[in-house]
C-alpha cells in the first residue's frame, strides 16, 4: 500500500492527529524540513525504509488520544504533540531507536501490558521494526530498554498494522 494512502487512513482515525510534514498534500509545513533534514543527518540508515522516509515529510508526527483516555499513541517525528525523535532520551544505547509508543490506561487487564515501544535497529542495514512490551508494576532499569524483538520488516507494514487495529497493536 502506497503512503499516501496510509497516511489518508491514519488521519480518518477517530481521534488521530496527524501534523503536516513540508510534503504533506493538503496542509504542507515548510517550517519543518531542516528538522527533518537533521533527523536523516544523524540516522542515515533511516534512509533505507524508503516508507519512513516518506511518513516523515507528509507527516512530522502523529497521535492517536482516545477521549477516555484508555489508549495514547505516539509516532514520534519533528512534532512537539507526538515526541520528538532526536531527543536524546528516546534512543536506547548505540543499537535501537524508538519511533513510536504505546500507552494503555489502565494497564490491559488479561497480560497486565501498560505500554508497548516500537523502534528501528540503527545498528543494522536492515532496520526491521522492533517491539518491547512493558507491564504494570515492573521498575524497568535504562539497562533493560534493549530487549526489543522483531515485530515486522518495515515501517509501512508496522503503519498498516497500527491503522487496521486503531492503535491497538496487542498482539
Amino acid at each position: 500500500m502506497e503512503v499516501t494512502e496510509m497516511i489518508s487512513r491514519l488521519s480518518k482515525l477517530e481521534y488521530s492527529l496527524v501534523h503536516g510534514g513540508h510534503r504533506h498534500s493538503e496542509f504542507p509545513n515548510q517550517d519543518v524540513i531542516d528538522e527533518i533534514k537533521q533527523v536523516f543527518e544523524t540516522y542515515p540508515k533511516l534512509t533505507k525504509d524508503s516508507g519512513f522516509v516518506d511518513f516523515l515529510e507528509m507527516c512530522s508526527g502523529a497521535i492517536i488520544i482516545y477521549p477516555d483516555d484508555s489508549i495514547d499513541v505516539s509516532i514520534y517525528g519533528v512534532w512537539d504533540y507526538s515526541g520528538d525523535i532526536l531527543s536524546d532520551t528516546e534512543r536506547i544505547g548505540e543499537r535501537f531507536l524508538p519511533f513510536a509508543g504505546i500507552m494503555f490506561h489502565p494497564p490491559i487487564k488479561e497480560s497486565d501490558l501498560k505500554s508497548l515501544s516500537f523502534a528501528f535497529d540503527i545498528s543494522s542495514d536492515d532496520l526491521g521494526v522492533y517491539r518491547r512490551a512493558n507491564y504494570a508494576d515492573e521498575l524497568i532499569e535504562r539497562s533493560q530498554l534493549s530487549n526489543y524483538t522483531r515485530y515486522c520488516d518495515t515501517f509501512l507494514d508496522w503503519l498498516e498494522r497500527l491503522i487496521n487495529t486503531k492503535g491497538r497493536l496487542i498482539d
